[in-house]
This record gives structure tokens, sequence and C-alpha cells, in this order.
């Protein structure tokens, strides 16, 4: 039975706006100290970022290993690929495991946007490459398509359970990033992260397709540098992901690849029937590579642009990019 009784703001909907009231998408670096350390706080509620040394302080049952190993993994990637930087002093002088603690801490309190969201990528990348390798045992009559479902799921599980505390606290503070199967990206609407992004970067996770995840990754962490130079270079990077990508398609069909760039790879693509050629779907392609040749000439770094892409510019390629590769993966 639904006991009929309500809560505050059921009754009165203005409460929950007057107890949490709305400032906006913000970026990290308009947080305060109190408020980094709020969203530290309910990671620790749900067992991230909790080194074991705290043993006195959290319950045997709130140290999560894989949260250890996934710190220790993310500080020395960013001592191998920043070391100009002061990003993991601790660990440099002690050498210890425990100072991958401190720095991990120290980063996402004190360093700026950027190196947070770099820090907080390489985290949920480790999450995400735990059991990509390994491989669970198959039921008898199992279809090979319901196992290749069932380990895809449990490979991904580690990284879906980080992303839905991730995105639900940033939600809640109204931080203007999300994390998806394919990286931290740019706010969007949770439609277009639920139906696109999220199913576009789960069917790419085929080694076969490990260049096109490099460039669309690429491309989002120029995005997030918020400067004019780097939106062009992430449409760029958009455009060779889409020509790695269609090289891939075309390639598991035939035995060569003629073409090498957009439009040509496009008519390869609907010639070797690889994607739909029926008037509709032709239509749309063709709009698209309109679209995206344009961008190119005008903003892109391949050749002399015309002009420095915008951040509107660079999101709708991005968006664009995606939608293309969804919509050829379910042909």
């Amino acid at each position: 039975m639904k006991w009929p009784f309500k809560i505050w703001s059921e009754i009165k909907p203005q409460a929950k706006s007057n107890i949490d009231p709305r400032l906006g998408l913000r970026r990290w670096d308009k947080l305060d100290q109190s408020e980094k350390k709020k969203i530290w706080l309910h990671f620790n509620h749900e067992k991230y970022f909790i080194f074991s040394a705290q043993e006195e302080k959290y319950p045997n049952d709130f140290i999560n290993e894989v949260d250890f190993s996934a710190i220790v993994i993310t500080i020395r990637s960013l001592k191998e690929n920043y070391k100009k930087q002061d990003l993991t002093n601790n660990f440099l002088k002690s050498k210890k495991i425990g100072a991958c603690y401190e720095d991990f801490q120290n980063i996402f309190f004190n360093e700026k946007e950027d190196a947070v969201l770099e820090m907080l990528s390489i985290y949920a990348k480790y999450l995400f490459l735990l059991r990509i390798d390994e491989k669970l045992r198959r039921v008898e009559d199992e279809s090979e398509e319901e196992y290749n479902k069932k380990l895809l799921e449990w490979q991904l599980e580690p990284l879906e359970q980080f992303k839905a505390v991730f995105n639900d606290i940033f939600e809640h503070f109204e931080l203007n990033y999300r994390l998806t199967k394919g990286g931290i990206i740019p706010y969007q609407p949770k439609i277009i992260i639920e139906e696109i992004y999220n199913p576009t970067f789960q069917a790419l996770c085929e080694k076969s397709f490990n260049k096109v995840n490099r460039d669309i990754e690429d491309a989002i962490s120029q995005f997030r540098k918020k400067e004019p130079n780097s939106y062009s270079t992430c449409i760029t990077l958009c455009i060779g992901a889409l020509e790695e990508f269609l090289k891939v398609i075309i390639s598991k069909k035939a035995d060569k690849v003629d073409a090498q760039v957009l439009s040509k790879l496009i008519d390869e693509a609907m010639r070797k029937e690889v994607i739909p050629a029926d008037f509709f779907t032709k239509q749309i392609f063709s709009n698209l590579e309109s679209i995206f040749m344009k961008e190119r000439k005008e903003t892109g770094q391949a050749h002399s642009k015309d002009d420095y892409a915008t951040e509107k510019n660079a999101k709708l390629m991005l968006n664009l990019t995606l939608v293309f590769i969804q919509n050829c993966i379910e042909c």
C-alpha cells in the first residue's frame, strides 16, 4: 500500500529551492574550499578517495582496495606525464605509496580545474581498464550475443558505479561536467548523455576503435581548455575521429579502404553498403558532411583557418560526431 504521506517540499515545492537554491552551472575553480571539502566527504561516504592508512577513522568495510590502487596509478601517471609541474611532490620526495594519497588530496583541493579533471579522468580510466581484458564463465546454452552483453556490463561495472556517484555529486553542486563511458565531458542535457554519448562510447569499446577513442578523448580534452585555439583543435580531432571510424568499419567488410578524406570515405562506405544508402539517410549524411567540411575549413587546424572556433561550434561538432557514429553503428 502506498501511504499518502507527503514531505514538506512536496506540499510546498518552493521549499526545495529555498533549502537548495540553484546558482547556475559553474566551473570547478568557482568552488570555495568548504564546498570542495563537502564534495570530498561525499566521495568518501561512497567509499572513494579513502586511503587505507585511515583505518582508525573509517571501519574496514569502508576501505576500498580498488580505490587505493586507482589513486596510486593516477599519481604515478601524473608523475610521468607532467614532470615539470609540482603535482606529485610528496610521492617524488618520499617514494612511499602513502604519499600518493597526499598528492591526490592536494590536487583535489588546491590545483586548477584542468589538473583536477585530468586526475579524476585518469582515476576513472583505471576503473574502466580494471576488468577490460578479463572474462566471465559462459553459461551453458548462452548465445554469443547474450554472453558478450553480460561480459561488457560486468567489465564496465567499476566505472559505472563511480560514474553514478560522480555525476550525482557534480549535479548537486551544479558543476559544468559529467562523466561518461568515454571520459569527462562538458555538461550536456541528461537525455543526450544517456541516449547518445554512453551508448556510442560503449559500442566503441572494441580494440579496433582505439584510434577513434583516442581522437574523441583528445577532442574532449581540448574542449575543456576553454581557449579559442583549443576549440579549433577539438574540431580537427572530431573530423579525424570520423575518418578513422569509417576506415575501421569499411575494412571490416572489404579488404581495402580506398578513400582517406571524410567526403570520399562516406561515399565509399555507402557504395560498399557499410552504412545505409537510402535517399533519406543520404541526405542526412550529406548535410552532416557539409557542416563538418565547413567547420574544418573555417575554424579547424588542418588548413589555414578563417577564424578560431567558438565554444558553441566545438560542442556542436562533438555532438554531431557522436550522433554520426551512433547512427552508423545502429545500421
